[in-house]
């Protein structure tokens, strides 16, 4: 009977049962909150487990149906399925009042020993690594002030005129759009890491789980893609 009624489900289009979500905390909290309430709507009988972690889950082992990861190079599982969805640059920003007591950085060496608002708590990482639009790289001593895992706390610390922090630019959209930051240094970025979906396995994947993934390489490039911000 349930096999039955399972593929009465599948005839219909109706996708039932739950899909397993792991992401960052960051993309978790200004990416996938956006378009999440969104799938659910859609699909009244799936149950979205989300695991938000800044940590690299064993998918296989713990059962985790997709993941949304953030890197720069190869992913090192290749067990994993994986599916580029956007390349995320990450601008430098500040805020107005500290902008007006500091200067605003017209070169990289302009941001020599200013305050750095680091995202990583691990004191491993001294210096602004930047490149410009030609390719060229710089890579900028800095006084870290404070050190986070929470993207968060590092964008309101710089919104409060604390110094300047290195975030992907849909992070901090609202906060230029308002006022309350300024992307610094427009012709570099600190970085161009990719998101990528991964999948446990091709074969035997649920059909709510295929929609959900179909949904997230459709919906997520276009919270993240880089539109002007300001």
């Amino acid at each position: 009977m349930a096999t039955a009624e399972a593929a009465v489900r599948r005839r219909h289009d109706i996708l039932e049962g739950p899909v397993t979500l792991s992401c960052s905390v960051g993309v978790a909290q200004f990416a996938v909150s956006s378009i999440l309430p969104r799938y659910l709507a859609e699909n009244p009988r799936v149950v979205v487990r989300q695991q938000v972690t800044n940590a690299f889950t064993d998918l296989i082992g713990d059962g985790v149906d997709l993941a949304i990861r953030g890197h720069v190079g190869l992913l090192p599982d290749s067990r994993l399925i994986q599916r580029r969805l956007a390349v995320v640059p990450w601008h430098l920003f500040a805020s107005p009042d500290y902008l007006e007591s500091h200067g605003t950085p017209e070169t990289p060496r302009d941001l020599e020993d200013r305050a750095a608002l680091v995202l990583g708590w691990r004191p491993d990482n001294d210096s602004w690594s930047l490149q410009d639009t030609g390719g060229k790289a710089a890579s900028v001593p800095c006084q870290v002030r404070l050190r986070s895992d929470d993207m968060a706390t590092l964008k309101q610390a710089a919104a409060g005129g604390l110094g300047i922090v290195a975030l992907p630019h849909y992070v901090c959209r609202a906060e230029v759009a308002a006022g309350q930051l300024c992307r610094l240094l427009p012709d570099w970025t600190a970085g161009l890491p990719e998101l990528s979906l991964l999948m446990p396995s091709r074969q035997g994947v649920p059909p709510q789980v295929e929609a959900m993934a179909a949904f997230l390489r459709k919906e997520l490039p276009n919270v993240v893609e880089d539109r002007p911000l300001a």
